[in-house]
């Protein structure tokens, strides 16, 4: 027997919601071909309007038909700005890292800096990225100020340590 504060709060009923394309950011090859895509939209509410979460949906660049594809399947998407990256990396600038496109643009436009990401947020950092960077001369990776953050910042650290000439972690 249960006293009604024992009994299980009921199920929230499950939202219906609506895609609203935000923004899209578009990922290039170090010599500038297009190679995918991340296409943002906000989550809104079918009842309501309000908005209720974000989703990401990536895409491949299909150079024969032209266009976007959904099927991103084995795809090896380069760091964001691999062409600028690249450059940097020639140049001797430094090259700082955030964990999202919107905050590599909004850096880019605010101080004129070299500024990547990789595609999927915090804990995607993969091989092939490590090997955009190699040989840069200073890295910056600016972390995001929560758990997941600071793990991805380290995690990017620890990889570019052997490949870099130093490596900066600094908190958003």
């Amino acid at each position: 027997w249960r006293t009604p504060d024992d009994q299980p709060s009921p199920p929230e009923p499950e939202r219906t919601y609506r895609l609203q394309k935000v923004a899209h950011y578009d990922y290039v090859w170090a010599d500038g071909t297009p190679s995918a895509r991340v296409v943002k939209f906000d989550k809104i509410d079918a009842d309501t309007g309000e908005f209720c979460g974000k989703t990401f949906k990536q895409q491949r660049w299909d150079g024969e038909a032209d266009t976007y594809l959904t099927r991103i399947a084995d795809l090896k998407v380069p760091v964001y700005h691999a062409d600028l990256v690249q450059a940097a990396v020639v140049m001797g600038l430094p090259i700082y890292i955030r964990e999202g496109e919107k905050d590599a643009d909004a850096a880019v436009n605010a101080f004129k800096v070299v500024t990547t990401t990789n595609p999927g947020g915090a804990k995607k950092w993969r091989e092939h990225h490590t090997e955009a960077l190699r040989g840069a001369s200073t890295v910056i990776i600016v972390s995001d100020n929560d758990r997941a953050g600071r793990d991805h910042a380290e995690m990017v650290r620890a990889a570019l340590e052997p490949v870099v000439g130093s490596v900066v972690v600094k908190a958003a």
